[in-house]
Formats: structure tokens, sequence, C-alpha cells
């Protein structure tokens, strides 16, 4: 097959990305269970000591479904499988519910290739789109937003390129441009939290943990918080 333009949207092992970065990895696995007790409407995150500055989460998916997962920076636990560590943060946090949940298929995990700085780099006639360009957020480790709003952008650039007749090194400046107007920002303030935020959060976690500010909190009148 040939084609003028052609949008890469492969992920993060993409083929079609000749970006000479290295790459920083972030490891996530998740799981679906039925029949497991959970709140309605309420996504739960777990900031966990084993995975941090990273996290856990439980996010309803329906009235009796729950996705369970993780994401972790790849050499956090060097030479333990990301299956391993998964393991042991679902007994920590969810041993209670286990016993009487029904688990949905198996286990899934994958890479995250994530930047704080977007550089564009492919073959001649090709846009990467989503994480084939590395659009993920250092600190939750997001893509889904960016590959969307990247996918619109590129097909926009790819339109435009097809009506003016401009050079294809043109095109890819552009639309490189553009994710970084659009999207780098997110990118930037993920790094400043993946590197920072931890310390500058724990002190208030402490705090909410303290059995005195909580007895307090629970008394004091709406005024006072």
């Amino acid at each position: 097959l040939r084609a003028r333009w052609v949008l890469a949207a492969d992920g993060a092992n993409t083929r079609f990305s000749t970006d000479p970065r290295p790459r920083h990895l972030l490891h996530s696995c998740m799981a679906w269970f039925e029949d497991f007790p959970f709140r309605p409407h309420v996504v739960e995150m777990f900031f966990d000591a084993d995975l941090a500055p990273h996290y856990g989460w439980l996010f309803p998916e329906a009235d009796d479904r729950v996705n369970i997962g993780i994401c972790v920076e790849a050499d956090r636990h060097s030479g333990t499988p990301i299956r391993e560590v998964f393991r042991r943060f679902l007994l920590r946090h969810h041993a209670k519910e286990l016993p009487v949940a029904h688990q949905l298929g198996e286990w899934r995990g994958h890479p995250l290739v994530v930047t704080d700085r977007i550089e564009h780099h492919a073959a001649r006639n090709v846009l990467l789109v989503g994480e084939a360009c590395r659009l993920v957020n250092p600190a939750t480790g997001e893509g889904i937003s960016y590959a969307l709003e990247s996918g619109q952008m590129a097909a926009d650039a790819v339109a435009d390129a097809l009506r003016s007749g401009d050079d294809q090194r043109a095109v890819a400046r552009r639309y490189e441009r553009s994710l970084r107007w659009r999207i780098e920002p997110g990118l930037r303030g993920g790094e400043i939290f993946r590197r920072w935020g931890v310390a500058l959060i724990d002190p208030f976690v402490r705090l909410g943990n303290n059995p005195r500010f909580r007895r307090w909190a629970k008394q004091a009148p709406l005024e006072a918080l």
C-alpha cells in the first residue's frame, strides 16, 4: 500500500519513530473484576510508597465492574516483574475484597514511553500520534487524551498540506510546534510533579492521617475548614 501521508498511531513500540533520545519508561499493569465491593461513581487513587512517585487506581467502569491497576517507573523495582509488583499492591490494598470478586480475563501490562519535551522525529511524510510521539504524562501515565488531541491535529495538518502543497518538512515542523503549544505545558507540569510532588504532598498526607487532626476535622464546623 502507498500513501501520500501516514499517521503513525502504533504506540510505544512504534516502528515509525526515528527519535534518537533515550527512552524514559513507565510500566503499567491492570486487571478487571466483577462482584468487587466498591463505591459507585468514585475513582480511588492509591499513592503507595512501593510505587512512588506514581500510583495505583480503582476505576468503576460499570455497575458491577472495576478496573484496578498500577503505574510505576520501569527501574523502580529493577529485576522484579511488574506482575509481582501488582500482586503485592493488590494484597496490600484489596485483600478483603479479592476473595469475593471474580476476575475478568488476564492481567494486562504495557510500557509507557514518557517525555516532558516534545520532539517529532519520523520518516518522510509520516506524522507520529499519541504514544508513538511519546505523548504520555510523566506523572500520571495518562495518554488517551493526548492521543485523541494529537490525532485530530495530525489530520488537520495533513488536510492543510494537501490543500497548500507544502513540502513534508514544513508540515512536520508546523505539527511539532502545534504539539508543543497545546500539549507540552501539561507534560512539563507532570514532570515537575514527578520530581517534587511527593515531597510537597507528604506533609499534608501525614497531617491528614494524624488521629488528632482527623478527630478535629470531623468535629470542626464547616467554616473552620
